[in-house]
């Protein structure tokens, strides 16, 4: 799949994950920490929120990714800001995958 389908389907499928996180949070009765842990601890709460974290990291890296590529004329300077790009994206993602199964208890 080329990365231009796949910016596309990432960004079709963050539609129906940001409504569900949103309408999710309104229902809270409030946002303090254990009303949150409490609410990300449920098997749907997690497995979503994981699909968003996912979805986004990949659609966010691919437009990043499209920026540099665009606007970043020196080889050098592409071939080093795609290195750090996707150390970031690496980082961020399991740093947010630990953070998340962490809170669900599958790390303990």
């Amino acid at each position: 799949m080329s990365a231009w389908r796949l910016q596309r389907l990432t960004a079709i499928l963050l539609l129906p994950l940001q409504i569900w996180l949103i309408v999710s949070l309104t229902k809270l009765p409030d946002f303090h920490y254990q009303t949150l842990i409490h609410w990300l601890k449920q098997d749907s709460s997690i497995w979503l929120s994981i699909a968003l974290l996912l979805t986004f990291s990949v659609h966010s890296y691919l437009g990043v990714e499209e920026i540099i590529t665009d606007y970043v004329h020196s080889s050098f300077h592409k071939h080093l800001a795609q290195i750090t790009l996707k150390a970031f994206m690496v980082f961020c993602l399991l740093a947010g995958l630990f953070a998340l199964l962490n809170i669900a208890g599958g790390l303990q």
